[in-house]
Formats: structure tokens, sequence, C-alpha cells
């Protein structure tokens, strides 16, 4: 299995990248890590097509505006 292993600047071990068809296998055969995980039971998740037409055209005309200026923020020169 190819771990990886993630240090902070002095050497301490702060977590572990496990490959994701690894994790996959893990949650396939212990159930109970789903609800750890946090992830929904595969028929509780909805597709995506579900959430078409939630935000107003307004509403995310003003969200898209939003992380523009945000963008311009970053780029700005100090």
């Amino acid at each position: 299995m190819d771990l990886q292993y993630i240090s902070d600047t002095s050497g301490q071990t702060t977590a572990i990248v496990i490959p994701i068809q690894v994790w996959q296998e893990i949650l396939n055969s212990h159930s109970d890590l789903k609800e750890l995980a946090g992830l929904p039971p595969a028929h509780h998740r909805r597709p995506i097509s579900v959430y078409k037409g939630i935000l107003s055209k307004e509403r995310g005309e003003a969200m898209m505006n939003h992380v523009e200026e945000s963008r311009r923020e970053w780029n700005r020169d100090i």
C-alpha cells in the first residue's frame, strides 16, 4: 500500500494520505466508517440535477460578482 505521510516543519507527522481506491475498499468493508467519514449512504445521495434552479439568476450573478471581486483583491499590487 502506498501511503504518504505529511509532516509539519518540526518533522512531526500530522496526516497520512491513503490512495482513494484503498479508502473505498475500507469504507465498503466497514459500513460504520461511512458515518464517521461524514459520507451519506449511497441511497441518500442526490444527483446534481436536483439542485438546478435553486438559486435565482440574480442571486447567482451576485455570487459570481462577489467571487470576481475577491479574486481582484488577491491580484492587486500592494
